[in-house]
């Protein structure tokens, strides 16, 4: 089944699954997404948080698109996105997408 995710969701590859209930409906779900390992990730650059900066801003200054902030956070292993840039000085890897890097997100 596909997906209605946008492309540029975190989800946009995790697949679709049908739960049969015992009277006979179908509950689509999304299956768990897994987070890549970290060797798994290229740097593109590394970022000097410096100021009061939200995830979202740095990810659109690398990549054009604030909802890409999740590749940012994956590669830090950050699970709550604010806490990628709520430590001032904190230096955050950002990381090439794993379609470009030869990696898939698997």
């Amino acid at each position: 089944m596909a997906s209605d995710y946008k492309p540029n969701s975190r989800y946009a590859a995790t697949p679709v699954l049908i739960y049969r209930t015992q009277d006979g409906r179908e509950i689509s779900y999304s299956a768990r997404r897994l987070l890549p390992r970290p060797e798994q990730f290229k740097p593109l650059a590394l970022y000097h948080h410096d100021r009061d900066r939200r995830i979202d801003d740095v990810a659109n200054s690398f990549y054009g698109d604030p909802e890409q902030y999740w590749r940012i956070c994956d590669a830090n292993l950050v699970f709550w996105p604010p806490d990628a840039t709520a430590t001032a000085d904190a230096t955050l890897v950002i990381p090439l997408p794993l379609e470009i890097s030869g990696h898939d997100e698997s």
